[in-house]
């Protein structure tokens, strides 16, 4: 696809209030949502850019509008770990840094059965 074509399908995709922007990193065009929304830490309504998703020159009309819609699922998903609390707290927040993972990783939670035959 080219850029007339890539421009002409993202503009006919509609998402709640987000806007769709297309931008080049490296020369490597790629997609990304934005949109107004509240900060999970401050509350305050600020831009919220999602990830960069990377577009092929050789992808399908088909291919585009599904990652598109993969976008803004993976968007939503990541929304959703960052207003989910449990005690005060954010634990599925996507910024947790990855050594802060690897230090509690082995902490598994299990059921003990009691009874159990089977």
């Amino acid at each position: 696809m080219n850029a007339l074509q890539i421009g002409q399908t993202l503009g006919a995709i509609h998402y709640k209030d987000w806007m769709l922007h297309v931008g080049s990193d490296g020369g490597r065009a790629y997609l990304q949502w934005k949109f107004i929304g509240p900060c999970a830490k401050t509350e305050r309504h600020v831009v919220q850019s999602c990830r960069k998703w990377f577009l092929s020159p050789h992808m399908t009309e088909s291919e585009l509008v599904q990652t598109a819609f993969a976008a803004a699922v993976a968007a939503e998903e990541h929304e959703c770990r960052e207003f989910f609390t449990y005690q005060g707290k954010r634990p599925f927040q996507p910024h947790v840094s990855i050594h802060a993972l690897l230090a509690v990783c082995d902490q598994e939670d299990s059921r003990t059965t009691i009874g159990d035959t089977a």
